[in-house]
């Protein structure tokens, strides 16, 4: 999961980057495809993803939810410019991974429970630098701020 996930990620970065100097429309329609077929197959999968519960699930994995690829969903809602999407990952997160620390547990079941405690600095980091970038697009008044957990200060706080 980890390969594809980072494939996903450098195709939406990468057709972000040459948007003026490619087919903006080919690519565009490339990026957000892939970006919908994504979010179909491990956030938004039905009963295999807890009803929608709005973590990132792993197929692989009995379609658990490491803390890793909730930084990854994050990451690449901020990249589309997808907010709903972005809310959606970051209150699932909140409500069923966050521990008592103000950090995430690793890995989460399809049913909302924890099945493996502690955190995993690389999913917290990757969490704290997609809320850095979803505060910038509030910043620029491209996004609403969250209105009970604002951004910035849950990424400063877990970093």
């Amino acid at each position: 999961m980890r390969l594809k996930l980072i494939l996903v990620i450098l195709i939406i970065f990468a057709a972000r980057l040459t948007h003026a100097q490619t087919n903006v429309g080919r690519w565009e329609r490339v990026v957000v495809q892939t970006w919908e077929a994504y979010k179909a197959r491990y956030i938004f999968c039905g009963a295999n993803c807890g009803d929608n519960l709005g973590l990132v699930f792993d197929p692989m994995r009995g379609y658990q939810s490491p803390s890793e690829g909730v930084g990854y969903g994050l990451l690449m809602a901020v990249m589309m410019d997808d907010q709903p999407t972005f809310d959606a990952v970051y209150n699932a997160a909140d409500a069923i991974m966050l521990n008592d620390n103000g950090m995430y547990h690793w890995l989460a079941d399809n049913g909302g429970g924890i099945s493996g405690t502690g955190a995993a600095t690389d999913g917290d980091q990757d969490i704290a630098a997609a809320l850095i970038f979803a505060e910038a697009q509030v910043e620029r008044r491209l996004w609403q701020q969250h209105p009970q957990r604002p951004y910035g200060e849950r990424a400063g706080a877990l970093l």
